[in-house]
This record gives structure tokens, C-alpha cells and sequence, in this order.
């Protein structure tokens, strides 16, 4: 499903070059549930811009879903980043003035499915995450956990292959962390879906995956099983 081979990102500020990544290797086969965990500035979040096709790496091969990431074209990599992946962030990234339900459509709107058609599968959507009494509500007027909610319909309502989640309880308190990681965690399994979790938080990254990674400064090391995170 997802696999990088010598993946390298490099940034050049002013004389200064950084090794975001360096060299890096990583296999995470098919509905597998993976975390990775690090400090902040380790590289964490440029590995995962990297599989949400957000950014291109500086040399290495980087495929996801047998799709090669740093050879495909800017049209491709559009289509990839609809349809085969769904981000969610730790700030929700919901649109401020759009309704629950406008928020999960949006995703169907971009793949071009009919109004009375997209309604519907939002509208279940909204019902599997347990906010469908909510779905006429804006943002502001929902508490932190719907909102994430909100956000895990959006990002799972293509059925995507592939779930990033960077730091999704990072707005959260332990309890209402707890509930949305263990729905998110449910819901990738009822649908096969490959999860990639970063995050800071160890229990957060033991209790919502299968394998877990260490990231420092741009180097990824698998965590074995009597490692304390």
C-alpha cells in the first residue's frame, strides 16, 4: 500500500540546508493501522505531507497505492489527494460558513456527485459519526469533539484508501480523545482503510495502532515491543 525506498526532503534556507527527511525507508501494507510518533521538528509532519501529496520529496521513490508520488503530474496528484487519501488535522479545518453537513459534502462536490445523491451519503455519514441531530449546525456552534467528527466523515466519505491524521487530539481532552480515536480506529476498520496516525502522544499512538514508528530528526525507526514510547 504505502512504500518509501531512500526518501529524502531537503529544504534550503538562505546557506543552510536541513535534512527533513533522511534516507528514509517504510513499508505499510494494505489496511494496516500504523502511528508514528516524534518530537516537534523530527520530521513527522513532512513525511506526512508527503503522503497527502502536499509536497515532493527531494530524491527517493515514494509510491502510494501503486501509484509512484514523485513521478506523477500535478493533474494526477489532484486526483490522488481526492480520491485515495483523506487528511484529518489536529485544528479540523472545517469551512467556518458551511453547515456540518456542507462540510462533509464537500469532498463529493469535488468528485462530482449529483446534489440529491451527495446529501444523502453526507447525511449518513453525519449519522455514523452520531451527529446527525447536528448536521445544520456551523462549526463555531459545535464543541471540539464534534467538530473532529465532522472532520472524520469529511475525510472518510470518498471512501478513501489511505487516512492521514496529523495530531488529531491534539485540540482535544483525554476523554473526548479517547472516544474520537476509538471511532476513527473503528471506522477505518469496518472499511479496510490503511490509517497513518502522527502524533506526540504514545498512548495515543499504542491504543490506535497495530505498528508503531519513532521519528527523529528525519530518520524512522520501528518501535519493538517492550519499547516504552
Amino acid at each position: 500500500m504505502i512504500h518509501a525506498d531512500q526518501l529524502t526532503r531537503t529544504y534550503q534556507i538562505g546557506t543552510q540546508r536541513i535534512d527533513a527527511l533522511a534516507r528514509m525507508t517504510l513499508t505499510i501494507h494494505d489496511g494496516e493501522r500504523t502511528a508514528i510518533i516524534g518530537r516537534s521538528g523530527s520530521g513527522k509532519s513532512t513525511l506526512l505531507n508527503l503522503l497527502a501529496g502536499l509536497d515532493r520529496p527531494s530524491s527517493g521513490t515514494l509510491c502510494v497505492n501503486e501509484q509512484r508520488l514523485d513521478q506523477i503530474s500535478r493533474n494526477e496528484m489532484a486526483e490522488y489527494r481526492l480520491r485515495t487519501i483523506g487528511v484529518i488535522f489536529q485544528s479540523f479545518q472545517l469551512v467556518p460558513q458551511r453547515t456540518a453537513l456542507q462540510n462533509v459534502e464537500l469532498p463529493l462536490i469535488l468528485s462530482g456527485v449529483a446534489n440529491y445523491g451527495r446529501k444523502k451519503i453526507a447525511t449518513e455519514w453525519l449519522t455514523r459519526v452520531g451527529l446527525y441531530d447536528r448536521r445544520d449546525h456551523l462549526p463555531s456552534q459545535l464543541s471540539g469533539g464534534e467538530q473532529q467528527r465532522v472532520a472524520i466523515a469529511r475525510a472518510l466519505v470518498n471512501r478513501p484508501k489511505v487516512i492521514l491524521a496529523d495530531e488529531p487530539t491534539g485540540n482535544l481532552d483525554t476523554q473526548t480523545a479517547s472516544e474520537i480515536m476509538s471511532l476513527l480506529m473503528s471506522l477505518c476498520q469496518q472499511l479496510g482503510t490503511t490509517s497513518v496516525i502522527v502524533t506526540h502522544d504514545g498512548h495515543v499512538a499504542k491504543t490506535c495502532s497495530q505498528r508503531q514508528f519513532r521519528m527523529t530528526n528525519g530518520a524512522l525507526a520501528e518501535v519493538t515491543a517492550d519499547e516504552v514510547l
